[in-house]
């Protein structure tokens, strides 16, 4: 397995985007971007900066929200 995200696809990976979609809309609300570039650049950026448990975290923060409705 290639431990490198830049050559990952995400239309091979539908729950890692689902994962990042979650992010981006948390993250930047109105101002999120969904397309596939802003996906994966989101993704390297956060592989870079050692912060990809946020995408988990981002996860959980959703369904606590679902949980509590």
């Amino acid at each position: 397995m290639n431990e490198n995200l830049e050559y990952m696809d995400l239309g091979l990976t539908p729950f890692t985007r689902e994962l990042l979609v979650n992010y981006i809309r948390i993250q930047y609300e109105e101002n999120a971007d969904y397309r596939y570039e802003a996906l994966r650049a989101e993704l390297l950026l956060l592989q870079r900066e050692n912060r990809l448990a946020e995408l988990f975290l981002a996860e959980e923060q959703s369904n606590w929200y679902v949980g509590s409705e």
